[in-house]
């Protein structure tokens, strides 16, 4: 069998070379959680900023417009933890992607 002939009996086989079914789970199952870490970023991200917009109109407009948020915030601050934990929940999300070798999450 010459080197033609071998080609044509690759060329002819039109059968596709199986799929492991184990990586492709693992694979999905990476990139969905790959998702719904952007998803959980954005959606902080966002909050946040609509929070110190809320806070900052309050405090320009010199009135009580959003009295309800203001002392929720003041009750909020007033916890000695909840500083901590917000760091905690911050370094969680945002390390990873910071450090070099991207840790698995």
């Amino acid at each position: 069998m010459n080197n033609e002939d071998k080609l044509g009996v690759f060329l002819a086989g039109d059968q596709a070379p199986a799929a492991d079914p184990a990586f492709m789970a693992r694979l999905d199952h990476r990139m969905a959680r790959i998702r719904l870490w952007t998803q959980i970023r954005s959606s902080a991200v966002l909050a946040i900023a609509i929070a110190a917009v809320a806070f900052g109109l309050n405090r320009a407009a010199g009135t009580h417009l959003f009295s309800w948020i203001n002392d929720l915030v003041l009750g909020l601050t007033s916890v000695p933890g909840l500083a901590l934990a917000t760091i905690i929940v911050v370094a969680a999300m945002y390390l990873p992607r910071i450090l070099p070798g991207h840790l698995k999450v």
